[in-house]
């Protein structure tokens, strides 16, 4: 385990995800600060509206349609690159192929986790630094601050406001969902390559396009599995909201292990 990722962090894509991650993370940062200070501090969100997980900005929905960008160059189309190379003929000789798979699987499941959460995380850092934990009138649309006493009321009967009571907690809840779903994006393109191999850049390619398909499918069907709207904090949503897009999400984890099976299963090793 400690030498897949040891492999993992020789390949340079992984430092390239790293670097966008901070400097999105910075940005964000420094973009949402420099709104307030336009407007002298008047609207001054609290820390945790100021993160990047937080609603709708544009540089949230940048960063939703970069994930499966990150998803695929996790060392997703590691298996590709040896298979091809001839490097996993001679790593069969030192474990075994149940061994060697299940190893990669749980590496490329880990790192795409890590490399997905980590721009939120340092971004809600720097957010707890730059910003007051208290917002200073109404900052942001879409708030609990901006409902009024009835529909406060009336939601919070109906759904309790987690974002709104525990918004620390519900960031690091959305944060930890957007990780999953980028893990569950790397464990597909994982278990795409061990079938197909024709080509690196379809493969790469594969996780957007699932990405786009959940985009267009979510705006002909009742259930949101849009990433962009289902993987951001909003507080007047309620937390069973985002049900669909967990089942989505264990779906398409149990697909692949599904896949990663049958191709442990397979007794010569021709493809």
């Amino acid at each position: 385990m400690v030498n897949e990722y040891k492999l993992a962090f020789l390949k340079h894509e992984i430092f390239v995800v790293i670097t966008l991650g901070i400097v999105l993370a910075i940005v964000s940062t420094l973009f949402t600060r420099n709104i307030s200070v336009i407007n002298n501090f008047e609207h001054l969100p609290s820390a945790y509206q100021a993160g990047l997980i937080y609603g709708m900005n544009m540089l949230r929905i940048l960063y939703v349609i970069m994930i499966p960008i990150i998803a695929a160059l996790s060392y997703a189309d590691s298996f590709f690159q040896e298979k091809r190379s001839g490097v996993y003929v001679y790593r069969l000789v030192r474990e075994s192929k149940k061994r060697y798979f299940f190893t990669k699987a749980v590496v490329i499941f880990s790192l795409a986790f890590i490399l997905t959460t980590f721009p939120l995380v340092l971004n809600q850092g720097f957010c707890l630094l730059a910003f007051d934990h208290e917002q200073h009138t109404n900052a942001q649309m879409n708030t609990p601050y901006d409902d009024s006493f009835f529909m406060e009321e009336e939601i919070s009967i109906t759904y309790p406001r987690f974002a709104a009571n525990e918004p620390l907690a519900a960031n690091l809840v959305y944060i930890a969902l957007t990780g999953l779903y980028g893990s569950a994006l790397a464990l597909a393109t994982y278990g795409l390559t061990l079938f197909y191999r024709r080509n690196r850049a379809s493969v790469l390619l594969a996780p957007l396009i699932v990405a786009f398909a959940l985009e267009l499918v979510s705006s002909f069907t009742i259930a949101d599995i849009s990433p962009v709207n289902a993987l951001s904090v909003k507080s007047y949503i309620p937390v069973n909201s985002v049900i669909p897009i967990i089942i989505l999400i264990f779906t398409i984890i149990a697909i692949s292990i599904s896949a990663l099976l049958i191709r442990v299963r397979v007794k010569y090793d021709e493809t």
